[in-house]
């Protein structure tokens, strides 16, 4: 991770119900490496509560942060 993108998320983070071509992505929350490559800091807006399949991706150009 560069300085520049800092203080934007390097990851998205889902939570998934069901499976294959079912499957319901739901977005609740952004995610940055840490310096060290060796973790991730998770941001999860007050409100959300979280329960089941949490799936991390990369964060792609032109996505919104899920705490905007």
């Amino acid at each position: 991770m560069t300085k520049s993108n800092a203080n934007h998320p390097t990851h998205l983070v889902y939570v998934v119900s069901g499976d294959g071509d079912d499957a319901s992505w739901n977005r609740i929350a952004a995610a940055w490496e840490q310096k060290d490559l060796d973790g991730m800091n998770i941001f999860i807006p007050p409100g959300v509560t979280v329960s089941g399949k949490l799936v991390i991706r990369s964060f792609k150009d032109g996505e919104t942060s899920a705490e905007a």
